[in-house]
């Protein structure tokens, strides 16, 4: 039944007793986005739980969280409601003792989402993804409403591909780029009540940023890519360090 998913993500619960892991079939019509949670000691599968509604063109799970006290798993992907429909930010709220899902979500403001975080609080979920009117999106994590949409200070075409959120949860921060590797907005950071942007920030080189993280007292924010190599035609991979307040940079160090 398996043998043709690809795994792409796995989370642990807060407690360390179960392991959350989700998949997508390479088709994105036979079985959606899977995800499983696991006995963390044994192995043992607890519960199955995929996405793929009768008629729709498939799904592909791209992250996974979850819920700072271990009750709910959140997955974020993307959904392909026809042959002919543009994609769509998917994000489900499944229990994480049982798998039923306790809300879903489809939203046209991404055209599909690489990224999640919950809030330290557990109130709040937010995903990251492309779109040309937003790159972040936050959610109630209990109802599964959007609250507010953000482009990250960017242009159209940005691709939100990381997000995180600052350890006190007032904060969220995004990194990504533009679809044709251009220095467009990589890393910018907006109120995680209203979305409201407070600062943006480029990434050096015409860089392409992958992956961010917080410092555990919230004063830093790690982005980590690739850049343009020493030699011609070469790329090299580069972590920058940014200030998580105003966006200055700290530091970058690339390596060849």
């Amino acid at each position: 039944l398996f043998r043709s998913l690809i795994g792409t993500a796995v989370a642990a619960s807060p407690t360390g007793s179960a392991v959350f892991a989700i998949a997508t079939d390479p088709t994105g019509s036979a079985q959606g986005a899977v995800t499983v949670a696991y006995n963390a000691s044994s192995g043992a599968q607890l519960w199955k739980a995929q996405y793929n509604p009768a008629g729709s063109n498939g799904s592909t799970a791209a992250a996974i969280a979850v819920s700072p006290d271990g009750s709910t798993v959140f997955i974020t992907g993307y959904f392909s409601p026809s042959a002919s429909a543009p994609d769509q930010c998917l994000t489900i709220a499944y229990n994480a003792a049982t798998g039923a899902p306790r809300w879903t979500d489809t939203s046209t403001d991404l055209g599909g989402c690489d990224s999640i975080a919950v809030a330290p609080g557990g109130s709040s979920v937010f995903v990251a993804g492309s779109g040309n009117a937003a790159t972040v999106m936050a959610l109630s994590a209990v109802t599964g409403s959007e609250l507010w949409t953000a482009d990250g200070g960017a242009s159209s075409g940005v691709y939100g591909v990381s997000v995180a959120v600052s350890p006190d949860g007032s904060s969220v921060f995004v990194a990504g780029s533009n679809d044709e590797g251009l220095p467009a907005t990589s890393a910018a950071a907006s109120s995680a009540a209203t979305g409201a942007v407070t600062w943006s920030q480029a990434f050096p080189s015409a860089g392409d940023p992958r992956a961010l993280a917080v410092s555990p007292d919230g004063s830093e924010l790690f982005i980590f890519g690739s850049s343009p190599g020493a030699k011609t035609n070469t790329t090299q991979y580069l972590t920058v360090a940014d200030n998580a307040a105003p966006g200055a940079q700290l530091w970058s160090q690339g390596y060849d």
